[in-house]
């Protein structure tokens, strides 16, 4: 498994519109090939999107829609994405 982790700060005033973003892009998410993907609130405003691919092809190939998927969501971040990603090394 291969993993991409993204972390993300929103205005979290905006929050609910955030999420209802993410949602209206749902089927677009879907065919990305991820085999899932989770948002984790560490935070107010901060979240870390963790995608799970079968390899680094699959995530790269879903990169440049990735890609478009966080330019809309842009209106309700507060910087830009740090993503982050690597082969699972250890698992329980």
């Amino acid at each position: 498994m291969y993993y991409r982790l993204t972390k993300m700060k929103f205005d979290s005033s905006r929050r609910d519109e955030f999420y209802a973003y993410a949602d209206s892009v749902r089927d677009q998410l879907k065919a990305l090939g991820a085999q899932s993907i989770f948002v984790v609130e560490v935070n107010e405003g901060s979240s870390f999107t963790i995608a799970a691919y079968e390899s680094k092809e699959d995530a790269d190939k879903a990169g440049p829609q990735v890609k478009e998927i966080l330019g809309g969501m842009a209106q309700f971040m507060t910087a830009p994405p740090e993503a982050s990603e690597g082969e699972v090394t250890w698992e329980m």
